[in-house]
């Protein structure tokens, strides 16, 4: 539910995000996945606590590392980073959260979303 708000206020605000809810049946999905996360400017890394679980989340994360991508983090639904509460996660991946200024979803109500996707708004330049 996340990733749609954020992909539709995007998108209400001119910019063209990618969800993998876009991918087309018989579609190569990896390699469309692996495309969309290397053409992007910013990829969009939204956490909540199973998110960081995901394999293809964090191949996602470490495509758009090699790449060159800016990740910005969204913390959502109660989740914060440690890493020692991650030892497996890749390093590239454990830094990079360690070390970026997140977006921060401090309460799960309609205001505290709205003032994270205006912040991310901001980010691109644009006023909410």
């Amino acid at each position: 539910a996340v990733a749609l708000l954020v992909h539709d206020r995007l998108q209400a605000a001119g910019l063209a995000p990618f969800l993998d809810l876009q991918l087309q049946p018989g579609e190569n999905w990896p390699e469309r996945l692996r495309q969309s996360v290397v053409s992007a400017d910013v990829l969009i890394l939204l956490l909540s606590h199973e998110t960081l679980h995901s394999k293809v989340t964090k191949q996602e994360v470490l495509w758009a590392i090699e790449a060159g991508i800016t990740v910005l983090p969204m913390w959502h639904s109660g989740f914060s980073f440690s890493a020692s509460d991650w030892p497996e996660l890749p390093e590239a991946i454990s830094s990079l959260l360690k070390n970026t200024h997140t977006i921060r979803v401090t309460e799960e109500q309609p205001l505290a979303y709205n003032t994270a996707l205006v912040e991310l708004l901001n980010y691109f330049g644009i006023s909410a």
